[in-house]
């Protein structure tokens, strides 16, 4: 991929590095950009969470939390004690809709980007 773009954050796959507003698990959008670039996200994994209520934050972080630290170690095995294991999910306008997607990635605790990919 030799340019940045806005897409989807379900349009993501592992490997996948990206930027996004950090403060809110709803962002629809994202900008993906090759791994060597300055990025606040990487894809780890995704999942597709089963039907029912949606669970709201809290909820979502029982369903999510082990999914997303076994992908994490699937994905790398030394990862920087700065780096994170968060994920991305459908709100629940999108949830209701049918979107089940949610997507684990490794991005600095603190918030701040970094260069090159985590499993290198």
């Amino acid at each position: 991929m030799a340019a940045s773009h806005h897409v989807s954050y379900t349009r993501l796959t592992n490997g996948d590095c990206f930027n996004r507003d950090v403060t809110s698990v709803f962002a629809d959008k994202v900008t993906k950009v090759p791994c060597a670039k300055s990025h606040n996200g990487e894809v780890v994994g995704s999942f597709t969470a089963d039907n029912g209520a949606w669970p709201g934050p809290v909820g979502m972080q029982a369903i999510v939390g082990q999914r997303c630290d076994q992908a994490a170690r699937r994905y790398t095995t030394s990862r920087p004690a700065e780096v994170g294991i968060y994920f991305l999910y459908p709100g629940r306008r999108a949830w209701d809709n049918g979107s089940r997607l949610v997507v684990c990635e490794l991005h600095n605790r603190d918030g701040s980007r970094r260069s090159g990919s985590v499993a290198a």
